[in-house]
Formats: C-alpha cells, sequence, structure tokens
C-alpha cells in the first residue's frame, strides 16, 4: 500500500486530510512540523510527501532541502494557504507541485495520484451508501457544510465552527452546494431555503433522488420575515427536515445546533476543546 506523509502544524488538516486519503486507499502518516517529519522519514519510509510551506521549529522549505539532501528521488508536494507569500522560494523547486489548500481535496488528490499512483481504494457496503458517519470515515472529525447566499453571514458561522472543532466547507448557491455534498461529503448540511440557483428544496430534492449525492443531516435557517423564505421552507417539508431555526441567531448557537443533532443521529464525532485550540489558531 502507498504511504503518504502529511506534514502540517494544523491538527485539523492533518486530520482532514487523513481521512480522506485513507479513504482513497492510502496508508498516511502524520507530522506535525518539519522535524518531526524527517524522524518519520528516517524511520518509516514514505513513498512521497505532503509539505506545509509554514510550519513552526522547521519550515516546509527548509524540510524539503533536508528531504532531497537525503532521498533525492522522493515526491514532495508543498500544500499551502500561504503560497503567494513564498513564490520566490517556491520558484527555487520548479518541479515540486504546490498545491493550494481547500476544504476539498480534489487537487492534491490529484497531484498525489499523478505522482506515485491512485491509491488501493476501499467501497464501502451497500448500506452505508451516501452517508458519512462514523462507520466509513477515519477522520473522527464533524464536517460541515453551509450553504447561504449571504458569504458575510457564512464567514461568521465559519469562524464560530471552527472554534468549536468542526471543518467547515461554505456553498453560496444550490449547484455549489450539491458539488460540494459530492466531493466534500458532510456530517450535516445548514440549508438556506432561498439559495439561488435551484432554491433548499432543489438541493434536497436532488440529495434524494440522486445515488451519488449524500443524504445528510439537515438544519433549514431562514429569515422569519421573509416571504419568499416561508414559501420556499413549506416546499422543503416534503423532504426530511431534522432542524428548523431563525435568524438572526448568535454564531455560537450554530455550533451547539449542530452538536446536538449529531448527538441525536449517534454519529459519534468528534468537536469541541480536544480540536478547539488547533481550530483557532489561525496557522494552515
Amino acid at each position: 500500500m502507498t504511504t503518504v506523509l502529511i506534514a502540517d502544524d494544523n491538527k485539523n488538516i492533518r486530520e482532514f486530510c487523513k481521512g480522506e486519503l485513507e479513504a482513497e486507499g492510502y496508508r498516511v502518516l502524520l507530522a506535525r512540523d518539519g522535524l518531526e517529519a524527517l524522524r518519520i522519514l528516517g524511520s518509516d519510509g514514505p513513498d512521497l510527501v505532503v509539505l506545509d510551506v509554514r510550519m513552526p521549529a522547521m519550515s516546509g522549505l527548509e524540510t524539503m532541502r533536508r528531504i532531497r539532501a537525503a532521498r533525492r528521488t522522493l515526491p514532495v508536494i508543498f500544500y499551502t494557504a500561504h503560497h503567494k507569500d513564498y513564490l520566490t522560494d517556491l520558484r527555487s523547486w520548479p518541479s515540486i507541485p504546490c498545491v493550494e489548500k481547500s476544504e476539498n481535496l480534489r487537487e492534491l488528490k490529484q497531484a498525489i495520484a499523478a505522482a506515485v499512483g491512485p491509491g488501493q481504494r476501499h467501497e464501502p457496503d451497500a448500506g452505508d451508501a451516501g452517508w458519512t458517519s462514523s462507520k466509513t470515515r477515519r477522520t473522527g472529525l464533524a464536517r460541515v457544510l453551509l450553504a447561504d447566499p449571504n458569504r458575510s453571514l457564512m464567514a461568521l458561522w465559519s469562524d464560530a465552527l471552527a472554534c468549536e472543532g468542526f471543518i467547515v466547507a461554505t456553498a453560496a448557491d444550490g449547484l455549489e452546494c450539491v458539488s460540494q455534498l459530492r466531493a466534500y461529503r458532510p456530517d450535516v448540511l445548514v440549508l438556506d431555503p432561498s439559495l439561488p440557483w435551484g432554491g433548499g428544496a432543489g438541493v434536497l430534492a436532488v440529495m434524494h433522488e440522486q445515488a451519488d449525492v449524500p443524504r445528510v443531516p439537515v438544519i433549514v435557517i431562514a429569515t422569519n420575515l421573509a416571504v419568499s423564505d416561508q414559501e420556499a421552507v413549506r416546499t422543503m417539508l416534503q423532504y426530511p427536515i431534522d432542524e428548523y431555526h431563525a435568524k438572526p441567531f448568535a454564531p455560537r448557537a450554530l455550533g451547539r445546533w449542530v452538536i446536538q443533532l449529531l448527538a441525536r443521529r449517534g454519529l459519534g464525532l468528534s468537536t469541541g476543546a480536544a480540536v478547539r485550540a488547533a481550530s483557532c489558531t489561525g496557522n494552515l
């Protein structure tokens, strides 16, 4: 089995990548910084290294230099949210792919497959098809998809959820929401009924009619005074909805609702204190 070493100082990023890549059939090792990555490199011999650029103790660039001194042909991929800050340094490694960090790992997976080939993917049992839970995912960290046309609100909610230990993705319209459901496979969908391009009802219809879109628990967030929202909610009621809440609300309340919903569903995914500190550091 192909082994991938991920070196990143953010625990959420490490665990998220680990779960996604293990689901693709790779064996995954984790390092908190460049020094730990070099220790693992000397003892375990991975087939590929994914390196964050900005890390404490030893940067990804310095780690890269030492990797090249020890194993000149080992494939390496830079994975960073700060690539623009390091353009000059990254140009000194023109043959090394650089992938920008995102909640969608499609580009990273493609770069890994191009370097070392696809993983030995295990297909889930039919009974698990379409669901992302502790039975089928290995990260142990709950993922939330926010779908709302107001990006400013989503930014506030994302920050609040991240500080509760969630991994968060966003979508601003119905088409993007369906795409994110397919690629991101969240544990909970927080859905505004008045999304452009299909609305909340359109998203739920696709979720329940197309086999490749996972059926996940849904929290509907609507503006009580908006007539369009009220009409959209009535349309959505033909599909299962777990909770309904009215805007406006305190951003931290959303984290509480999601935690309570996960507990009722018995998904057994980790949130809160175990990852809160890593989530709120801002170190990507």
